[in-house]
């Protein structure tokens, strides 16, 4: 069962991580971008601005819900289970982190002409209020989360024991419960914007982590509960409908709109409550519709799906300095923002066929 693929996730996972690259994409272009974004473009579209708000809801969640999944059957397998995931997500999590993350943030000098050698941005800059780990955050909290689902099933052997089980509305709200309570008691302490940075080793946003282990967890339920192998675990209809009518209420939340929601006294409880309700259903939903609709290969889908990873791992160097190259260029907003995406997925998956997978961390599709 462990090695069986299910084309749909597959597919599904594809999706997303195309999703995160043109997603950091638009970030250059934001109307209100964040000063500390890499590389900027002077023209900018409030457009951007609502893709950004909204796509940044649900893009990582589905990759943890997608990775619980597959991480439990992996452990529940007959393989190594740590010498797979540190050979497919430990080892390019420490090189990108130590390699290619310090040259990412470089880039915000670079990009503005900041009179700086890399080595004194390294030295000076970069293990102070410049430490990030670029894209890479996601494969050393996705070990962090490994290493929970390994000591769970340590301590309750009976843990991945396959059941049979159907998703329902009380699992549902049980989950977007637990993560409403919890991400609304870190509002108290954190803004949703703030990442950290604990010892160097990990780094994440404090608000959005019980919600990734919330659905890394559900993740590895639904693998235990064969919620796959029963036909179609959820309606996409319904929560097709739900994922739509959430996101026009999510974002009208967010920018406001004349309600002048910031100012209510209760803007932070709403606001978690909101968010957990939205990131599950689209995770929910995306998964029924893509089991429904796409739970088949087309004829470029599985090698797509193999050079997925490859492409989540080098975009973020890609899309800045495709960004910085179409900066000067006077063709409008938009137009650059679309030549941005298609060249950037483009010279992205082409390095994840011709170069990246040649590397064995990238080379197995096996392995999730």
């Amino acid at each position: 069962m462990s090695g069986r693929r299910i084309i749909f996730l597959d597919n599904l996972k594809t999706l997303v991580i195309a999703l995160v690259v043109v997603f950091h994409g638009a970030m250059s272009y934001m109307a209100y971008a964040p000063e500390w974004w890499y590389v900027l473009d002077d023209e900018r579209s409030l457009a951007a601005t609502v893709f950004v708000v909204w796509a940044d809801v649900f893009i990582m969640p589905v990759m943890f819900f997608i990775s619980g999944y597959f991480g439990a059957a992996s452990l529940a397998g007959t393989g190594s289970f740590w010498k797979s995931k540190w050979k497919r997500v430990g080892l390019p999590w420490l090189f990108g982190s130590v390699f290619i993350a310090p040259y990412i943030a470089y880039l915000y000098m670079l990009s503005r002409a900041v009179p700086m050698t890399f080595y004194q941005f390294y030295a000076e800059w970069f293990w102070g209020v410049f430490y990030q780990q670029a894209q890479y955050w996601y494969l050393g909290f996705l070990m962090a989360l490994y290493g929970l689902l390994y000591l769970s099933r340590r301590l309750y052997l009976a843990w991945l024991r396959p059941i049979q089980g159907r998703f329902s509305l009380t699992v549902f709200f049980g989950c977007a419960a637990l993560c409403a309570l919890s991400m609304g008691a870190m509002l108290q302490c954190y803004d949703d914007a703030v990442w950290i940075h604990p010892l160097y080793v990990l780094c994440f946003q404090p608000t959005r982590a019980p919600l990734y282990l919330v659905v890394f967890g559900l993740g590895a339920y639904a693998w235990r509960s064969r919620w796959f192998s029963q036909g179609l675990f959820a309606s996409p209809a319904a929560w097709g409908a739900a994922f739509a009518v959430l996101s026009v209420a999510y974002t009208a939340f967010r920018f406001d709109y004349g309600y002048e929601w910031h100012g209510l006294a209760c803007y932070s409880e709403i606001f978690a409550v909101l968010h957990s309700l939205f990131c599950l259903t689209a995770v929910i939903a995306l998964t029924a519709l893509f089991q429904r609709f796409a739970d088949s290969y087309g004829p470029w889908g599985r090698q797509l799906s193999s050079l997925s990873y490859g492409v989540y791992y080098i975009h973020q160097v890609v899309v800045m300095h495709v960004v910085w190259l179409l900066r000067p260029w006077d063709g409008g907003v938009y137009t650059k923002y679309a030549v941005m995406c298609v060249l950037s997925l483009c010279i992205c998956t082409l390095f994840s066929r011709y170069v990246l997978s040649r590397i064995p961390s990238f080379s197995s599709s096996k392995s999730r």
